[in-house]
């Protein structure tokens, strides 16, 4: 696959034009029908954001809110990572390279934006975690066992999911997809530039979809090391 270097330093993946299959119609309600679209080509980032690289833009933006005056990050949250230290920003020892946590949308719309990137649309995000595989539950493989042991008793070497671990793991620790891409499924949610409705697929366009025109939340793609407890900032 071919790759180019972002201007925040992160490896990203050329994700080649093309149709493919997006959604289940064996899925829950914001998971059907399966209908097949079409995409451009698009570049997305091989591993998840580091708290050291979020650091980093905290400290070169000298910004903590969006232009409206929205947090980007949850600093006081018990589970942030990101500390001051003076006047500067720095992860907490020992999570330099763990993906960033309690980022909110605007936060992870902002650090795309500041580098010259964007985040993608959710049908980018899917197609980009299939890896080119057709019908599979997984980036690596259909589902075997009834979903919730699944990581558990099969996958728990391919995904920081579920509580498997009880903590996030450095980016990268887990087998790549077909694509060469690093924690598609588990380790956080990842956010996409779609606002979310339950029901947009069976109102999909078949090309370059963006999602729907407006809404009340982002949508969230991914799974993360502790499935959901853990609520999302929106």
């Amino acid at each position: 696959m071919e790759h180019i270097t972002g201007k925040d330093g992160a490896e990203m993946v050329l994700i080649p034009a093309g149709e493919f299959k997006m959604g289940r119609d064996d899925g829950g309600y914001s998971e059907v029908p399966a209908h097949t679209i079409y995409l451009d080509t698009f570049y997305i980032d091989q591993y998840e954001v580091t708290n050291a690289m979020y650091a980093g833009f905290l400290n070169e933006s000298g910004r903590t809110t969006d232009e409206e005056g929205r947090e980007l990050l949850s600093f006081d949250n018990e589970f942030c990572l990101i500390e001051k230290a003076g006047d500067a920003y720095r992860p907490e020892t020992g999570y330099e390279d763990h993906p960033i946590v309690m980022v909110s949308w605007y936060g992870a719309a902002a650090y795309a934006q500041f580098y010259g990137k964007r985040l993608p649309t959710e049908a980018e995000w899917e197609k980009a975690a299939r890896g080119g595989l057709v019908d599979m539950l997984y980036p690596w493989a259909q589902m075997l066992y009834p979903w919730k042991e699944e990581i558990r008793m099969v996958y728990k070497e391919k995904a920081n999911y579920d509580g498997n671990i009880g903590v996030t793991t450095p980016v990268g620790s887990y087998p790549p997809n077909n694509y060469g891409l690093y924690d598609m499924a588990g380790n956080v949610w990842e956010w996409c530039a779609d606002w979310s409705d339950s029901y947009y697929y069976s109102s999909s366009p078949d090309s370059n979809p963006t999602g729907p025109e407006d809404g009340n939340y982002r949508s969230l793609r991914g799974r993360s090391w502790t499935w959901g407890s853990i609520p999302a900032t929106s």
